[in-house]
């Protein structure tokens, strides 16, 4: 009992590095009593923890071996026998019987190739395994000794069955990519880049062309990643690889013509390496770019076609390539704008811009505005007719063009002032009637530059009321502006009447009772606006033909709808009244609704409410107007009486002689010349003789109908 206590206290002094060194019965005890609790792990990782003289080799190895304890086996014999080559060797057999047939393989065999791939990483690396360190003692004989050993052609003991090169196809089996890994990364210590090690490397090319290229069972994501390692090494600054000009096409159709999803930046990388390292000289740039082209490599097909002067193309790798379509404007703006480049390649870019319009105004519309405007401002129903399907893509495009031209609008003509041709408005203004009207009247208000005409035109197309009206107010037709509003009034109060029977339904009822009062808003402002430029009669007739429609719609309404529904056109009504108060006489239009049929039978409560609102607008203008005239008056006052108060303040005379004559003021008093007897002082403190004053002020002006200016202090110019 106490023996067991005391082997098991040994562990965790082990594992922890407290304890490297023990006897080796000790230790071989050790092993008995863990080997009897099935501990391996334990055994294991106290061997790799241990010196070699610590414990009885055979046993270890043994023990080991029995158990599949691979790290534990790996220690001894490199550090005991410094052969790594006998356990590499002796499990990779073992991957492969495992391996074989099975498509999917279990846990344990998938750790265990790892593990391998690791440990060949060590020992080409001069790494101790598994613990990593530095092996200063054997690594480049060991290196050399694994490396030969993958490059061997048979195993030991082979049978008919095995393959040739049977280790270094076993581990390409497992997982190429990360076997070629490791053989990159070994390829930078020295012992590689010797005479010997250089051979090593041509070695393993061969071994490579003959397992990959002329084998049946790997797949072409394994071609390939064996052809771009071959790339890559033929590319190094020292590289002495050796390989003929058919595996080297061969090579690049294979990097070129591989499953594009696999491992394509790798491999465009390792084309790029082998063009820009000459190795292609031989095969020209014209087949390297069509075999770019077709495996999609944008970063070569860019070089490529920056060498031969081909932007119209350049263009299309960039779009093409949704890694790098970002860098399409900085190129587009670099050309059509740089001196550096000709004519002639400007305009392959520009027509090359045009049949790939929509794809740029999808990927930035701000940034393709911007360069329309800058490079092909001349070519924009050009680039409509390209999207002529797309009707909001349209004026989206046309709405940039016009944000940015309004933002700078010297980039298009050079000059300041507005930019925006009237031939490219009227576009904007007919797309924007199709996809935003509800814009257009805010735009045409806001905005110059356009054919009124024209735009009264595509109004008129597209029906847009309110615009219509405004564009004949501004050409001076108020009477056909009031005409097309009175039209869309009646057409609204129509279907207000339609959904105001009980029958109807609330929602829609609603809907067509918002319609209608917007728009006999939008007649109200109409009429104060336009009133205000007429004479009186005019103002009056074109107020009463507005109040007498109104009268006769609720007329109408008594008729057709219930009583819950009754008053909503009444209240309008008084709305109206309200804002004639003012424009007409309040006696005309209030006769003007007692004698009419829809007040004189109606209920006192109606006609009151009626007349309460039209005596509520008029006692609010009358309050309006007397608080207007009482402010003014106040003004007045307080401005008459500063003057008053700064008059009658006296002023400090600052000089003794006139400024004009240059004669003493004192003189005055008692000068025999009367005319200098009288000053004129200024509230600045200057002083002057009348006369010379008079005498300046008669000088002949620059024009004689200018009529005379009151007298103002000569010195500074203060009244």
């Amino acid at each position: 009992m106490a023996r067991s206590v005391y082997l098991q206290c040994l562990e965790p002094m082990i594992l922890n590095d407290d304890l490297d060194d023990l006897s080796p019965g000790v230790f071989k005890d050790f092993i008995e009593l863990y080997e009897s609790r099935d501990q391996f792990v334990s055994i294991e990782a106290c061997v790799v923890r241990l010196k070699v003289s610590s414990f009885d080799i055979h046993q270890v190895v043994g023990v080991c071996r029995q158990y599949d304890l691979f790290d534990g086996l790996a220690y001894v014999f490199t550090t005991a026998f410094a052969d790594a080559r006998t356990p590499l060797e002796e499990y990779l057999l073992r991957l492969r019987r495992e391996m074989r047939g099975k498509p999917n393989l279990p846990d344990e065999i998938v750790a265990l190739g790892n593990k391998l791939i690791v440990y060949l990483s060590c020992c080409l690396n001069g790494l101790t395994y598994p613990s990593g360190l530095p092996n200063d003692t054997h690594a480049s004989a060991i290196a050399l000794d694994v490396f030969q050993s993958l490059l061997a052609r048979h195993s030991r003991s082979p049978d008919d069955a095995e393959p040739v090169f049977v280790h270094l196809r076993t581990l390409l089996d497992f997982n190429t990519r990360e076997t070629l890994n490791v053989f990159a990364m070994a390829f930078n210590q020295p012992y590689f880049n010797d005479a010997k090690g250089l051979e090593f490397q041509q070695q393993l090319v061969d071994r490579l062309q003959q397992v990959v290229v002329h084998g049946e069972d790997f797949e072409p994501t394994h071609v390939s990643a064996v052809f771009t390692f071959i790339a890559r090494l033929m590319t190094k600054p020292d590289a002495k690889i050796v390989i003929n000009r058919m595996l080297i096409e061969q090579t690049l159709e294979v990097l070129c013509v591989a499953d594009s999803r696999s491992r394509h930046d790798e491999r465009e990388t390792a084309v790029m390496e082998l063009y820009h390292s000459g190795v292609l000289k031989h095969i020209g740039d014209k087949l390297v770019m069509k075999l770019a082209e077709t495996a999609k490599f944008f970063r070569l097909c860019e070089i490529l076609y920056e060498k031969h002067n081909m932007y119209d193309k350049l263009l299309n790798c960039y779009l093409d390539d949704s890694l790098r379509k970002g860098y399409i404007f900085g190129f587009l703006q670099r050309v059509l704008i740089s001196p550096l480049y000709e004519e002639a390649d400007r305009q392959l870019v520009r027509d090359a811009f045009i049949v790939r319009f929509a794809d740029l105004l999808a990927l930035d519309r701000a940034k393709t505005a911007q360069l329309t405007v800058s490079s092909l401002w001349n070519d924009v129903p050009r680039l409509l007719k390209v999207i002529s399907s797309d009707i909001m893509g349209q004026y989206l495009f046309v709405k940039a063009l016009f944000d940015f031209v309004l933002r700078t609008p010297s980039t298009a003509t050079g000059s300041e002032g507005t930019a925006f041709p009237m031939e490219y408005h009227d576009i904007f203004i007919e797309l924007m009637c199709q996809v935003r009207p509800d814009t257009v009247y805010d735009h045409i208000r806001s905005n110059d530059g356009f054919d009124a005409d024209r735009a009264l035109e595509v109004c008129r197309k597209y029906g847009l009321v309110k615009p219509m009206a405004y564009l004949l107010e501004k050409r001076g037709d108020a009477d056909q502006a009031l005409d097309i509003l009175m039209e869309e009034f009646n057409r609204m109060v129509c279907h207000y009447l339609v959904s105001q029977r009980d029958e109807a339904s609330t929602e829609e009822y609603e809907k067509t009772l918002h319609a209608t009062t917007d728009t006999a808003r939008l007649v109200m402002d109409f009429c104060q606006r336009v009133g205000m430029k007429m004479d009186q009669p005019s103002r009056e007739k074109m107020w009463l033909r507005v109040l007498e429609f109104m009268l006769s719609a609720i007329k109408s309404t008594d008729a057709t709808c219930g009583d819950s529904r009754k008053s909503d056109l009444r209240i309008l009504c008084v709305d109206l009244l309200k804002c004639m108060t003012g424009h007409v006489d309040l006696l005309v239009f209030l006769k003007l609704i007692l004698e009419d049929p829809a007040y004189r039978h109606g209920k006192f409560g109606e006609l009151r409410d009626l007349l309460l609102g039209i005596v509520d607008a008029y006692s609010y203008e009358t309050i309006l107007l007397s608080s207007t005239r009482n402010l003014l008056y106040r003004d007045i006052h307080n401005q008459i009486d500063r003057k008053k108060k700064s008059a009658s303040k006296a002023i400090s005379v600052s000089n003794d002689t006139c400024k004009i004559c240059d004669m003493s003021l004192r003189i005055a008093s008692y000068s025999d010349d009367k005319e200098k007897t009288h000053l004129a002082v200024f509230r600045c403190g200057h002083a002057f003789h009348t006369v010379c004053l008079k005498n300046l002020q008669s000088t002949p002006s620059k024009s004689e109908k200018e009529p005379p200016r009151a007298f103002r202090c000569p010195e500074c110019k203060h009244p």
